[in-house]
């Protein structure tokens, strides 16, 4: 099982691959105070480690976060709403979960999970 510790190290990682691939990302961290663990993954937000010293010049909006799942250590990012489905959630039409969205990038990338129930946000309070 991936622990939070081998998450990090992943997402460093797979951060410092970009960096020298196409999305060119060498100034990237991950904010370790806001990890997230989930049943079945760890989410990861990032932005620019210049940013996260303070300098709001750097500030990356837009981006979703890093993803590790636990099953296979796959990182990916997490998928983001779409307009219809952003919609579809203030209207309280839709109740997927980030795990659901997780499962559904996973399968789309052929990557096996295990089935969990679906959590709820009092399963996972927000740390002080």
């Amino acid at each position: 099982m991936i622990n939070r510790e081998i998450a990090l190290y992943l997402a460093q990682e797979w951060f410092r691959k970009q960096s020298s691939e196409a999305l060119h990302m060498p100034f990237a961290a991950v904010k370790e105070s806001e990890i997230v663990e989930t049943p079945f993954a760890w989410i990861l937000p990032w932005n620019d480690r210049r940013y996260l010293a303070g300098d709001i010049r750097y500030c990356v909006s837009g981006h979703s976060p890093v993803v590790v799942l636990k099953s296979d250590a796959a990182v990916m990012y997490l998928p983001k709403l779409t307009p219809t489905e952003r919609a579809k959630w203030k209207s309280k039409e839709m109740h997927g979960s980030i795990e659901d969205r997780i499962a559904n990038l996973a399968e789309k990338l052929g990557i096996k999970i295990p089935k969990q129930e679906p959590s709820t946000m009092e399963d996972h309070p927000a740390k002080a």
